[in-house]
């Protein structure tokens, strides 16, 4: 006798117990737990005999027992594997593991003629850096210190990112500044 001591109802067969009435459903589901309870027993044949299931219940259990003992024999093999590999010590080694412990040699050519543009990777950016851009860009809608004290205060996040390239946020700030309507022009009736 195998010693599972639960068995698996799928979802999608509750439509087949939604359509019997609730005494069938019944039979039928202690039908179940009797054949999941004696599966490959001798006591399954003395049970059925009692217990059997007539005309449409029988038909319908049957798909429901097929499962069943698919997913026993499904379980078995799983449970062999399991108590074979913990009498060897555990899981067995992978080829993942036997691949690691050989030697890997490995070619690197490296190109020593890389651009790299600091002003706009850089965060947090020094601030003679964004003086310098606002200059360049001619923005003038806020001074360099409140961009700065603003990113500084919340750890240089763009809403909840970390920011990637400052030049790009303070155009965005110039043209929201930009938008801004006068607070003279706003009426308040």
């Amino acid at each position: 006798m195998n010693q599972k001591k639960s068995f698996i109802l799928h979802d999608d067969s509750r439509h087949v117990f939604n359509e019997l009435s609730d005494e069938d459903a019944g039979k039928l589901i202690k039908e179940l737990i009797n054949y999941s309870t004696f599966i490959n027993s001798e006591k399954l044949m003395k049970a059925n005999k009692a217990n059997a299931l007539f005309g449409l219940l029988n038909v319908l259990a049957a798909p429901f027992k097929a499962q069943m003992d698919r997913d026993l024999e499904k379980w078995l093999e799983t449970r062999e594997a399991r108590s074979s590999n913990g009498k060897l010590g555990g899981r067995p080694k992978g080829k993942k593991q036997k691949k690691a412990n050989k030697a890997v040699s490995v070619n690197v050519n490296v190109n020593d003629n890389v651009t790299v543009k600091d002003n706009i990777k850089k965060i947090p950016p020094e601030k003679k850096d964004v003086m310098e851009y606002m200059h360049q860009k001619k923005i003038t809608s806020f001074q360099v210190d409140d961009f700065m004290d603003y990113y500084e205060s919340n750890g240089w996040l763009v809403g909840r990112n970390k920011m990637k390239d400052w030049k790009s946020t303070i155009c965005r700030w110039d043209r929201n500044r930009m938008n801004e309507k006068p607070a003279n022009d706003q009426h308040l009736f």
